[in-house]
């Protein structure tokens, strides 16, 4: 025995069937209505401000202008590429200079043609004394020079130097490089007078 059985189908959003769906090759069934497009604000053309782009062409080719910060950035350059290049000069100049120099003591040398004492080199630094000086005096330069070496001076000089050779168009960085070099050579007296008499004293500030 068969039952009947009642289906009841209820849709929850009515379907809005187009008029002209019946004639359509491919019928759509619209669930909305379209919404409406916003309205668009009219444009101002009258008092639209044109907006320029500086170039300029040269064979063809669409270049833009060069900055003021491009050109300081290249006078920059320069600056720098010149502290550089000189240091790197006076550097090999002086150990042309010091190729006839003989060694006195361990780490010191004298060389013929030189007017004042000095540090050069770093692996491992080496003394220069001029010729002709008394053994009190190349006592006392070898102790100053040493007293350099064991401070490191040489390399927070070239340290310095470095910093000077970025800020070299900041006349403070020059003062302040001025005043570090007298700064080392004046601790290293003190260093070295640190337990002499007062004769010795005088003799060394006469050396």
């Amino acid at each position: 025995r068969m039952e009947e059985t009642n289906i009841t189908v209820q849709a929850e959003k009515p379907v809005q069937v187009p008029s002209q769906t019946g004639f359509d090759s491919q019928p759509q069934l619209m669930t909305s209505l379209p919404q409406q497009s916003p309205e668009l604000p009219e444009t101002d053309w009258e008092n639209m401000q044109s907006v320029s782009i500086p170039y300029h062409v040269e064979n063809g080719v669409i270049t833009e202008p060069v900055s003021y910060g491009d050109i300081a950035a290249v006078i920059w350059a320069i600056g720098l590429a010149g502290m550089l290049v000189a240091s790197a000069v006076s550097y090999f100049r002086l150990k042309r200079r010091v190729r006839e120099a003989y060694l006195v003591e361990k780490g010191c040398y004298e060389c013929p043609g030189l007017e004042t004492a000095f540090v050069l080199g770093f692996f491992p630094a080496k003394i220069y004394l001029p010729l002709g000086l008394s053994d009190r005096e190349k006592s006392f330069i070898y102790d100053h020079e040493n007293t350099h070496i064991a401070r490191h001076d040489h390399w927070f000089k070239l340290l310095g130097y470095l910093v000077l050779s970025i800020h070299w168009f900041n006349p403070l960085v020059w003062l302040a490089y001025h005043l570090l070099c007298r700064d080392m050579e004046l601790a290293c007296d003190e260093h070295v007078v640190r337990n002499m008499t007062l004769p010795e004293r005088k003799a060394y500030s006469a050396a």
